[in-house]
């Protein structure tokens, strides 16, 4: 079948997927692909990338570690001290590579989307900002302020990427985690065009 938008999607995809995320972490990526198409015309990005970007963007959320950095390492990406320390952050930039190498995507919006959902990034294009947005509203998400952020994201999406990057902010700042760069880069960026 075709995603709401061109992308071709099949049996065989889903079922790789499933296979790949498990089922808890497949049913999120079918909530936020769901999001994101529905609100694609209020994003100004087509509803097929945003479709195919959602349900991809967490293709190498189940790998380890390990197998995270090794992957980095292979593709001579510049590890940083946070991802270092905390290797998850780079399985947005390994979705992304195992996304284009298994010849399932290399639209480059929808791989700048899959590899800036973790962190944001300032300069992100519109359909990255969506997937960066549709990952912390899609319907199993159950926090303080996501109905607010839900709301936001079909009327403002200025705002809404002010408000999620501001929330995922509080979060890690929250649970002692350190803030990346690119998430603090992000918001800076992104309040500076909403002023403009």
């Amino acid at each position: 079948m075709r995603s709401p938008m061109g992308f071709f999607i099949d049996d065989a995809l889903l079922n790789d997927l499933h296979r790949t995320l498990g089922r808890e972490r497949f049913a999120h990526c079918c909530g936020v692909a769901t999001i994101a198409s529905d609100l694609a015309s209020v994003w100004g990005v087509a509803a097929d990338k945003a479709h195919f970007a959602g349900l991809l963007h967490d293709y190498a959320r189940n790998l380890s570690g390990r197998e995270l950095l090794s992957l980095a390492q292979k593709h001579a990406y510049s590890i940083d001290q946070y991802e270092h320390e905390h290797p998850i952050l780079l399985h947005g930039v390994v979705a992304a590579w195992k996304v284009q190498e298994s010849g399932l995507c290399d639209d480059d919006e929808v791989l700048a989307a899959i590899r800036l959902h973790v962190t944001g990034d300032s300069g992100m294009n519109s359909l990255a900002q969506l997937i960066f947005v549709a990952d912390m509203i899609e319907p199993g998400r159950r926090y303080d302020g996501v109905e607010n952020l839900r709301s936001l994201a079909s009327t403002d999406p200025g705002q809404a990427l002010i408000s999620a990057l501001n929330k995922k902010m509080a979060y890690l700042t929250q649970i002692g985690a350190s803030v990346h760069p690119r998430t603090i880069a992000a918001l800076r960026w992104a309040m500076r065009i909403s002023r403009d």
